[in-house]
């Protein structure tokens, strides 16, 4: 895991329970995940972008067996090992490589996550989103390089029956940071505005870089307004 992977999340999940270790805080940032929604802000009108809402973890807490959970590495950090005494190493859900391991709901539509026990990789007629080298749940839509194991991907389904309009990125929220929430931020501050931060428009679109057209874009998860 090395520097590219420094400060973006990263899917996760373990066959095992394992409790985190003051040590495991130092070197990475673990997030439980509470909830998708339409839009990161309650009072506002929802959108056709999607958001994915985390809650960090702390030391003492427990990372269940099969359960999503997503992490931030703080540092490079190379043959890491997360053990755990009389841990039983689960082979899968009775035998099988990939299953459901959570869901959850909008209004519109029903979001399934899977656990990989194997590689996997993706078609046209099967899309599923998946953690990409730049830390973004990306849609997948053709066999590329393939999704390792102990890594969840995706999918989203209509409970209408109808096709399911995915969107190219779902962004991150962390739900104890309010201003990621409810703020919109202007472009003074140096660290908003740097010409390799990851520019998206509302409705989840990347942009080459830091636009120049005045409106209201998504900068690590953050809203940011860009006057006139």
């Amino acid at each position: 895991m090395g520097e590219e992977r420094v400060g973006k999340y990263q899917a996760w999940f373990l066959p095992f329970d394992y409790t985190i270790t003051a040590a495991d805080t130092q070197k990475f940032t673990f997030y439980k995940i509470n909830m998708v929604a339409n839009s990161p802000d309650a009072s506002q009108e929802a959108t056709d972008a999607i958001w994915m809402f985390v809650k960090p973890m702390q030391a003492g807490d427990v990372l269940h067996a099969n359960m999503p959970y997503v992490y931030k590495p703080k540092e490079a950090v190379t043959d890491y090992a997360f053990t755990t005494e009389n841990a039983t190493l689960m082979d899968g859900d009775n035998g099988n490589w990939a299953f459901v391991i959570g869901e959850m709901w909008t209004m519109e539509d029903r979001y399934s996550i899977y656990a990989l026990y194997q590689p996997f990789e993706a078609d046209v007629e099967n899309p599923f989103y998946y953690m990409d080298s730049n830390g973004d749940l990306s849609l997948c839509t053709e066999s590329t390089k393939p999704v390792g194991p102990y890594r969840w991907i995706m999918d989203r389904q209509s409970k209408s029956g109808s096709t399911a309009s995915y969107v190219p990125v779902m962004h991150f929220v962390d739900s104890d940071d309010a201003s990621a929430i409810t703020g919109i931020t202007n472009t003074d501050s140096t660290d908003q505005t740097d010409a390799e931060a990851m520019w998206y428009t509302l409705s989840g679109v990347r942009l080459d870089g830091k636009p120049t057209e005045p409106g209201i874009y998504i900068v690590d998860g953050k809203k940011i307004v860009i006057g006139n």
